[in-house]
């Protein structure tokens, strides 16, 4: 699979496991409407924050990839 699918992929999937899971886990915690309200903004953060590092793992990850893979076709082409 290509680098940026895998990227995509990894992205979409911790993004829609967010949204099912972190609603009912602020649902779970608050006592009322006025805690739910409360806790968004920090939801919200936690996802950027999370989401920023996922990105940069999977990105990582496939610049690792691609940087072993040209360095052994250079060694073969020597």
């Amino acid at each position: 699979m290509p680098p940026f699918l895998r990227v995509t992929l990894g992205y979409l999937i911790f993004g829609a496991v967010w949204i099912l899971t972190s609603d009912r886990l602020v649902e779970w915690i608050a006592a009322d409407l006025g805690d739910v309200a409360q806790f968004q903004p920090l939801k919200g953060l936690t996802y950027v924050f999370l989401s920023a590092l996922l990105i940069c793992i999977l990105t990582r990850r496939a610049f690792e990839r691609e940087r072993a893979q040209q360095a052994e076709k250079v060694a073969v082409y020597r």
